[in-house]
This record gives C-alpha cells, sequence and structure tokens, in this order.
C-alpha cells in the first residue's frame, strides 16, 4: 500500500497527514511519518514532499477509480469528486482528520479515516459502498 497523504479542501494551510502502511490486509495499520516538508507539490496520484535534509519523498493520495476522497473536519462533511461527475457530499464526523482508500479483492472496499478531537484520536474504518456506488 505505500505511503498516504490526507488533505483538506477546506482549510488548505492545515497541516497535511502523512501515513504509511504497516499493516496487512487482514489487520491493516498505519503509523505517521515523521518529517519536516520543506515544500510540496501535488501532481496526478501523487503528494511530492521536499523532506528537508533528506530528499524527496512520494505520497499517494486517496483515490480510487477515478474518485477523489477528501473529508472536512469542520464540516462534518466527507466528499468524493469525479472528472464526470463532479463533487458528492455525504454527512462525516466532526473532527475527521485523515482518509484512506483500502481496496479488498475478497470483502468490501473500506474508508479508513482518523477522528482526532480533544482528548481523543479514534482510528476507523466504514464500507466504501455506503458513501456512493
Amino acid at each position: 500500500m505505500g505511503r498516504r497523504a490526507a488533505l483538506s479542501l477546506s482549510s488548505p494551510a492545515r497541516p497535511a497527514l502523512l501515513v504509511e502502511a504497516t499493516g496487512t490486509a487482514a489487520a491493516p495499520s498505519f503509523q505517521d511519518v515523521k518529517i519536516h516538508a520543506g515544500g510540496v507539490s501535488w501532481y496526478g496520484d501523487y503528494l511530492y514532499v521536499a523532506d528537508t535534509g533528506h530528499g524527496l519523498r512520494v505520497f499517494g493520495v486517496a483515490s480510487h477509480n477515478g474518485r477523489w476522497w477528501f473529508n472536512s473536519s469542520g464540516s462534518k462533511q466527507l466528499y468524493y469528486w469525479t472528472s464526470a461527475d463532479g463533487a458528492h457530499t455525504y454527512g462525516w464526523v466532526g473532527g475527521g482528520e485523515s482518509i484512506s482508500y483500502w481496496e479488498d479483492d475478497t470483502n468490501p472496499d473500506l474508508l479508513w479515516s482518523l477522528q482526532e478531537t480533544v482528548g481523543h484520536r479514534n482510528v476507523f474504518a466504514v464500507t466504501q459502498a455506503t458513501y456512493g456506488a
């Protein structure tokens, strides 16, 4: 699965959460990537990050089958966007900090997210089909 980035369209100045997969398909897990970003560039499905003092790192952005997935912490919304249909919006959790797509060949695909509120940090998954076809 590699490295993943979660970006917020509602607040572009907000830091992006950069994570890398540490688990397996049977027991998925993620960990934060400790990095000082000296600059970033987003092109296609990849976020290129200048890791100050350590070179260039490349992260995948949450997209799948032509859909770009985003969440907004402040407005409690989950969005996906396609070039053919534009944006689709669904109610979502408050404090949502990230979103990752987990494709599974034998079970329903999942959307993994991190919810971070004062004193709490919850990692959870929902069936992707709940939020669009």
